[in-house]
């Protein structure tokens, strides 16, 4: 196997030239269709169903008006809430915009998980289609805590 070096120094078969990227694969009706079906299938894993404990914690953590003091709240704990303030910031920034019910909250989800979906396919329909109907992505996007977001990235 070539390694960097050997790539742009010539031994690599490319004569110093940089090794270019592929393309992305281009927008065709298969490609469509299946963003579509991954679209409607990420929007019906999300569930209205009552918060379980963990997700009761962000949502109590979100009733929170003013920023400030959830900053202060949020570094005076030492839990493990404590270790994600990305996800906690986020949350509070989308709990004012679009309120604290359950569905909401999980719907957040659709920011990380898009895009995240979007690179796994890297433009093949197949990819697509297969990682939007995994019940393990379906089961974490159903939760208003951080794993949609560690999936998504």
């Amino acid at each position: 196997m070539a390694n960097l070096s050997d790539l742009t120094s010539g031994r690599g078969g490319t004569q110093g030239r940089p090794v270019p990227l592929a393309a992305p694969a281009p927008w065709t009706p298969g490609l469509w269709l299946a963003s579509v079906a991954a679209l409607l299938a990420v929007t019906a894993a999300i569930s209205g169903q009552s918060f379980w404990i963990d997700e009761v914690n962000t949502a109590w953590r979100l009733t929170e008006p003013r920023f400030a003091v959830f900053l202060t709240n949020m570094t005076a704990e030492a839990g493990s809430d404590a270790q994600m303030p990305l996800f906690l910031a986020v949350m509070w920034g989308w709990a004012k915009l679009f309120g604290l019910d359950e569905w909401t909250l999980r719907a957040i989800n659709f920011v990380w998980i898009l895009p995240g979906l979007w690179v796994f396919a890297n433009g093949r329909a197949e990819r697509l289609v297969v990682a939007a109907t995994s019940a393990f992505l379906w089961y974490y996007l159903d939760e208003a805590r951080p794993y949609g977001m560690q999936i998504g990235a």
